[in-house]
């Protein structure tokens, strides 16, 4: 008789702070996990301190009362106030004592089929150990700029994107040891994308991001979402509700043996890597060119870019064309449709994009007033009702 497989542990951390109503909503999806055999889960509730150095009493409690089953539970207070930026990176640090660990902050809801993605994902990082991270879910929104981001279905499970996993992730000691070299190498000389600066210096996710790009890494992400955001306000939270995803209700066969390298790479703005857009359109292969499909990126630094028709200068024309009639966008060209949505255009033909800023202004000034029409007109009805 064959002695039953000792189980692989892995810890998940939960840093916490003083937003107890949040951290409940977790708890009550992290009960609700299924076992997985061969997987253990110990539990890790970090508590970051008040300014004044107190702990946030009820969050306190909710952490030490919390009833635990796949493993062993522990709750761990900060010696001082640490804040979001360092209190992560701290949890980071402990990837090299305790190996690759997934981080959920208090915010998130998690799948009760967690455990079992959890147990391919480290399958998948034993064979890749140079992974920076593995994400536990996947975007529906591009946050570079608000819009709606799909990943193209390849038949694969998972995805590469340069943009750091914040809501549910599995950190591998290997790629986060070459994270905190870099951050202590001091000032960059690769510009970060336009839209980072637009986010708090007090961000890891915007220095994690900004690695990922000058390295030429990636994270890999899946197309089913196994944690989601609710959305609480916190120290960057400011779009509550914009980024939730559909959870994963029921565990799928994931193909453990891929290699991450066939899998669609996304830049950080969330289009398709133009390396790898050139190996399946032939067409592009002649060409030094930047990806913009959304016609919003700043820093073009080829002679020729693959753009919508909109960003065109009065009279420009593309050397190459397709349509826009499919989404994601990319699958006009992957398909051949002809059309004028999207073409190659040389860098001089190009209209400066628009600033991120002042784009994310607009179109919320766009949205507010949509949402007063759509009030205005409700109110109308109602009135003619009468």
């Amino acid at each position: 008789m064959n002695p039953p497989k000792a189980a692989q542990t892995l810890t998940i951390v939960v840093p916490v702070f003083n937003r107890p109503e949040s951290l409940r909503l977790l708890q009550s999806t992290l009960s609700s996990l299924q076992p997985c055999e061969g997987l253990q889960l110990d539990l890790q509730f970090s508590q970051d301190l008040l300014p004044g150095g107190e702990a946030h009493p009820e969050v306190t409690q909710l952490c030490a009362a919390f009833q635990w089953h796949l493993g062993t539970c522990t709750h761990t207070l900060q010696p001082r106030h640490l804040g979001l930026r360092e209190h992560l990176l701290f949890i980071g640090d402990l990837t090299q004592q305790l190996g690759p660990l997934v981080v959920l902050e208090d915010d998130l809801l998690v799948s009760p089929v967690l455990t079992a993605f959890l147990k391919s994902a480290l399958a998948i990082a034993r064979q890749h150990p140079e992974l920076p991270a593995i994400a536990l879910f996947n975007y529906r929104v591009a946050e570079s700029h608000y819009g709606p981001f799909q990943p193209i279905d390849d038949g694969r499970d998972f995805y590469r994107l340069q943009v750091a996993p914040s809501w549910g992730q599995l950190w591998l000691p290997e790629g986060w040891a070459a994270f905190r070299q870099w951050l202590a190498a001091g000032p960059r000389r690769t510009p970060r994308p336009e839209y980072l600066n637009l986010w708090s210096t007090q961000s890891w996710k915007r220095d994690y991001t900004h690695w990922l790009v000058e390295t030429g890494r990636y994270a890999l992400y899946p197309k089913r979402s196994y944690t989601t955001t609710t959305g609480a306000r916190g120290t960057h939270e400011t779009h509550p509700g914009l980024f939730g995803q559909p959870l994963a209700t029921q565990s799928n066969r994931i193909d453990e043996t891929l290699s991450i390298e066939t899998c669609i790479p996304y830049d950080a703005w969330w289009e398709p890597d133009a390396a790898w857009l050139a190996t399946q359109v032939p067409a592009l292969q002649e060409y030094a060119f930047t990806v913009d499909l959304e016609g919003r990126k700043e820093q073009l630094n080829t002679p020729w870019v693959l753009t919508t028709a909109r960003r065109a200068k009065r009279g420009a024309l593309p050397v190459l064309q397709w349509s826009d009639v499919l989404e994601p966008a990319a699958m006009n060209l992957l398909m051949g449709i002809p059309g004028e949505g999207y073409g190659l255009y040389p860098h001089s033909a190009l209209k400066r994009a628009l600033r991120f800023g002042f784009w994310r202004w607009r179109r919320m000034q766009s949205l507010r007033k949509a949402l007063l029409w759509a009030g205005l007109r409700e109110m109308m009805q109602d009135f003619l009702r009468l």
